[in-house]
C-alpha cells in the first residue's frame, strides 16, 4: 500500500508500551499494530496503535498519538489517547463516561445533520 508506511517511532513506541504491559499483565492477549499479535487463554485484550497518525508524525506535523484499549470477552473495558507532543489525554470506561484530561465530558446533545460537524478518515486500501 502506497500510504501504509512504519517509522523507527512506530517500532520502538510499540516495544516500550508492549514492554510496559506485559510486565504488569503477562497473561492477556495483545493485538497489536507492528508486530504479531499475542495470544493466550486470556479473556483480556489490549488493542495497541503504538503511534496513530503516522503519516503526518513522518512529515513533521504534531498531529498524532497513542492509542490503547483493553476489551474483556470481545466487549470494550477502557481506552486512553495520548498525545505525547501537546500531553493531551483522553480516557473512557466502561459506566464510568469519557474524561478529557481529568475532567467528564460527553456527546452533542445535537440532533440534526445540518447543525453537526462529522469527521470522515480514508483508509489505504483502494477497493475498485
Amino acid at each position: 500500500m502506497a500510504a501504509d508506511i512504519r517509522t523507527q517511532a512506530d517500532l520502538d513506541s510499540e516495544n516500550a508500551i508492549l514492554g510496559f504491559l506485559k510486565e504488569r499483565y503477562p497473561n492477556f492477549n495483545y493485538i497489536t499494530e507492528e508486530s504479531d499479535n499475542i495470544e493466550s487463554d486470556s479473556d483480556f485484550t489490549f488493542i495497541i496503535d503504538p503511534l496513530d497518525g503516522t503519516n503526518t508524525f513522518s512529515v513533521g506535523i504534531p498531529n498524532f498519538s497513542v492509542s490503547i484499549g483493553l476489551i474483556k470477552n470481545l466487549e470494550p473495558v477502557c481506552g486512553v489517547v495520548y498525545n505525547p507532543i501537546s500531553n493531551f489525554i483522553v480516557h473512557a470506561q466502561t459506566n464510568e463516561g469519557t474524561h478529557v484530561e481529568l475532567e467528564p465530558t460527553r456527546v452533542s446533545n445535537t440532533t440534526t445533520l445540518d447543525k453537526s460537524t462529522i469527521g470522515y478518515s480514508c483508509g489505504y486500501h483502494n477497493y475498485r
